[in-house]
């Protein structure tokens, strides 16, 4: 029962963080039965008809546990899709949800490269990101064009 407190805690904590966040629990219901998939995406103009479950949220931000939240590789696609204004800000400046990661990347990441130093490589960053990460200490630009 502990667990269920914890986990209704952390869902209220979300949904008054971000308006996608529908159910506590995924599956589309508090006992956890239902339909799979609560988000009706369309493709045509990137806007949601539906809204996410927890499970599904967490999916496309942090990736697949055991079983996926949604029914079918599509489906998250979709959401992604649909959802991902809403949900790039939620993560920090220099990183970028799994789901960008599977469906958004341009290219492979090469073998141990770190995610800001993929970002910057492709040139991803935006201006405010960097600004942020000047601001934290982590980012100090590029090295490329600096004469030693």
């Amino acid at each position: 029962m502990a667990l269920v407190r914890t986990n209704l805690s952390m869902f209220r904590s979300l949904r008054k963080q971000s308006p996608i966040v529908s159910a506590p629990f995924g599956r589309g219901s508090v006992s956890g039965r239902g339909s799979a998939s609560n988000c009706e995406c369309t493709n045509s103009d990137s806007r949601s008809t539906g809204i996410l479950n927890l499970e599904q949220y967490l999916e496309l931000l942090l990736g697949p546990k055991e079983a996926s939240a949604f029914e079918t590789d599509f489906a998250r696609r979709a959401a992604w899709h649909a959802h991902q204004a809403e949900l790039l800000p939620l993560v920090d400046p220099g990183s970028r949800p799994w789901a960008w990661w599977q469906y958004d990347a341009p290219e492979p990441v090469l073998a141990r490269e770190p995610e800001l130093a993929y970002l910057e490589r492709c040139q991803l960053l935006s201006n405010q990101e960097r600004i942020q990460l000047q601001y934290a200490g982590i980012y100090a630009g590029s090295h490329a064009t600096r004469n030693p």
